[in-house]
């Protein structure tokens, strides 16, 4: 059954800056609960998925510039990004063994035990949030949703995403 609010919000009369308002607000939402998780291990949201495009890049190392096209970032904002979590021991550049002038990035192997740990914390404050209000075929049909809305930019190209 579609609740009253859905009713009103049809393709047919919604408008663009309407959809926008959604769709940021939802986003804040997001990234508020993540922010307050990821505060507490001294991290931001983007640190975390730069961490975690790391940790599903194949043997968890990734060359700097595929990193900065998965994030769809620049690399100076990168590079910064990467000094910072090198000099507190997250991750670690490495020469690429097959290209003497790039660099590959890992995860130290401390901090790669800790993943799990952080994943899980903010996963179950994501589900007992607002995450629970949702069911789970509309959430999953949001997932597809903006699966389908990166691909135009290439975010999501095959194998970006983990399959466990």
């Amino acid at each position: 059954m579609i609740n009253d609010e859905a009713k009103l919000f049809t393709i047919s009369n919604l408008a663009t800056y309407q959809a926008g308002l959604i769709e940021a607000s939802s986003h804040r939402n997001t990234l508020r609960i993540c922010d307050e998780v990821l505060n507490s291990y001294e991290l931001t949201t983007m640190q975390w998925l730069l961490i975690g495009a790391i940790f599903d890049a194949s043997n968890s190392e990734i060359r700097l510039t595929d990193l900065a096209d998965k994030l769809n970032t620049g690399l100076p904002y990168l590079t910064n990004m990467i000094n910072h979590l090198e000099h507190r021991s997250i991750i670690t550049r490495l020469n690429n063994k097959k290209d003497s002038r790039s660099k590959t990035i890992i995860l130290t192997p401390k901090y790669l035990k800790l993943i799990p740990t952080i994943e899980k914390e903010l996963r179950q404050q994501l589900r007992s949030s607002f995450y629970s209000k949702v069911s789970e075929i509309d959430f999953a049909t949001y997932l597809k949703v903006m699966i389908e809305l990166a691909k135009p930019i290439g975010l999501l190209k095959d194998g970006y995403l983990r399959q466990d």
